[in-house]
């Protein structure tokens, strides 16, 4: 390992610094959305509920988000766990280039991951993949030390971190193939003993917990999508800040969509295209562990998107973001392979895009949650007893009931699929009111009306939004109208 201790620490440190500086203030800026709300209901149930359930995701992160909710509020629990596993993610990521290469790759490698909006954004969610990017880190140390000096402690120490791993989030399975096959492929009969003996202890542990879960990791809203591949690659690069927003995409998945985003697409293709153009190279000087990193980088996101396909499902970027770290890493060896000017353009072009896409992910509407909370405020304000909510999509009605705390209920005909549709859930609401008002919120209600029907029968009748919110549009259909 090049580069002194004391430097090492230093780096460290300043990189962790530059972490929390972007993921800590504006923790709780925005509103939980639902699956975060889930993890906060979570930290209510029993014990044995928690290890019970079937949800398709692993207890780890539900256990931990429990255990600190015991002492801080559950909704901010979540959130500064997410925060510090980011965190020290940033400085295990620093510690692992480091190891493997130089100081000088440790550095670049940690301000990528510290700025990297990806990151930035999963690690100011309530959930478990900051945790799990962290895990994939240690996890690697672990590996490294086997492959280098061997010893039973190392092996143990990867071997618990895997399982770690696979009960945080049941897809670190693509973090673990890509291990399996760099030891199968620099040889090694010990070394590939062990990660096998580690497969089949993985595979006993879990087949008590995992079930048919362990399959259950792909959208049911929505069909397979080869375009899938393709945006998860830019987003690991630039986010959800740039390029077309998720709502965009949800409204229509086209090439024309896509294409009015091309100013923001061309810039991280040209970007991205320069640096695998220049890892051959790179790679020549990273020995075998270079080719580890590759693995890592690929193999999580090829396994998630081949369930996909096979599953007819939607390809989620969240799953496989256990590759980050990988991605990172092989950037860093681009940038630093070659000169010293080619590495500080490189840099601050990365930083540039970065810090773009942040921006506009906290100030932007278009790139911001669902705003669930100003929602439940006003209708808390304004809605009076007796009213009713209703709420499209039924998958946004535990968010806006989270913070509203009254009932709601979800549109009477669903899925929306014609005007007629839309006109019958408007009739249905007027006659069943009862001289009551209606309230009607509209939020990612393209899963219940992806055209936009509703929105449209509502405005052909005349009754304009209430009030917005980021993501949340709210109607009121007034007593007198019923």
């Amino acid at each position: 390992m090049a580069g002194s201790r004391p430097n090492l620490w230093l780096a460290i440190a300043a990189c962790m610094a530059l972490a929390a500086a972007l993921r800590v203030p504006g923790l709780t800026a925005q509103s939980l959305w639902i699956d975060e709300i889930y993890s906060v209901d979570m930290t209510s149930w029993p014990l044995g509920w928690v290890l019970s359930v079937q949800d398709g995701h692993p207890p780890i992160f539900a256990l931990l988000h429990k255990l600190v909710a015991g002492w801080i509020d559950p909704e901010i629990a979540g959130r500064a766990i997410a925060a510090a596993a980011g965190v020290l993610a940033v400085g295990a990521l620093v510690w692992l280039a480091t190891e493997l290469w130089d100081l000088r790759v440790g550095v670049v490698a940690g301000v990528l991951l510290a700025v990297s909006p990806l990151h930035v954004w999963y690690s100011q969610e309530g959930r478990s993949y900051a945790l799990l990017v962290l895990v994939a880190i240690l996890a690697s140390h672990a590996l490294v030390a086997g492959a280098r000096r061997g010893g039973w402690r190392a092996w143990a120490a990867f071997g618990v971190l895997s399982l770690c791993g696979l009960f945080t989030h049941y897809l670190y399975a693509g973090v673990l193939l890509a291990q399996v096959i760099f030891l199968a492929w620099v040889g090694g009969q010990a070394a590939l003993l062990y990660a096998i003996a580690l497969v089949m202890l993985v595979g006993a542990a879990s087949v008590p917990v995992l079930g048919r879960e362990a399959t259950s990791f792909v959208g049911e809203q929505r069909g397979f999508e080869w375009l899938a591949l393709p945006y998860a690659g830019f987003t690991y690069i630039a986010g959800f800040g740039l390029g077309p927003s998720v709502e965009a995409l949800h409204r229509d998945r086209s090439l024309a969509t896509v294409a009015r985003e091309w100013p923001a697409i061309a810039a991280v293709t040209l970007l991205a295209a320069g640096c695998a153009l220049g890892l051959p190279r790179a790679l020549r000087g990273a020995g075998s562990f270079g080719a580890y990193v590759v693995l890592w980088a690929v193999t999580p996101p090829l396994l998630v998107f081949a369930g996909s396909w096979l599953r007819d499902g939607a390809f989620n970027v969240r799953y496989a973001i256990a590759a980050l770290p990988g991605i990172v890493l092989c950037l860093a060896l681009v940038l630093t392979a070659g000169s010293a000017r080619r590495l500080a353009l490189g840099l601050c072009a990365f930083v540039a895009l970065s810090a773009l896409s942040i921006q506009r992910e906290r100030s932007d509407p278009r790139y911001l949650r669902e705003d669930y909370r100003s929602a439940g405020a006003y209708l808390a304000a304004h809605a009076a007893d007796g009213d009713r909510v209703v709420v499209a999509a039924h998958y946004a009605i535990q968010g806006v009931a989270h913070y509203y705390r009254g009932a709601v209920e979800p549109l009477p005909v669903r899925p929306v699929r014609s005007v007629e549709d839309a006109a019958a859930n408007l009739r249905t609401l007027e006659a069943a009111s009862g001289g009551r008002g209606v309230w009607l919120v509209l939020a990612r209600e393209w899963d219940d009306d992806p055209v936009g029907h509703l929105e449209a029968a509502l405005g052909a009748r005349g009754v304009p939004p209430a009030t917005r919110f980021p993501g949340v549009r709210i109607f009121h259909l007034a007593p007198s109208q019923s």
